[in-house]
């Protein structure tokens, strides 16, 4: 295998691991923003969510 062909496998397979380590990474990063907002108070109570989509839905729906 010429040394080109294989310096070219080798940077695919560190790109790859890199990609896959970054894609692992993804839900625990999420999970932490959603943490910092909940701590910072910046998030929306359940109860407001759900009246704004009953009013949304009803309003779909024809009802107001």
């Amino acid at each position: 295998m010429p040394k080109e062909a294989a310096f070219a496998m080798k940077r695919e397979f560190v790109q790859n691991q890199r990609q896959a380590c970054e894609h692992d990474n993804f839900p625990e990063q999420k999970v932490q923003t959603a943490r910092t907002t909940i701590q910072a108070g910046l998030c929306t109570p359940d109860e407001v969510v759900e009246e704004q989509f009953l009013a949304r839905r009803a309003k779909v729906a024809g009802l107001l």
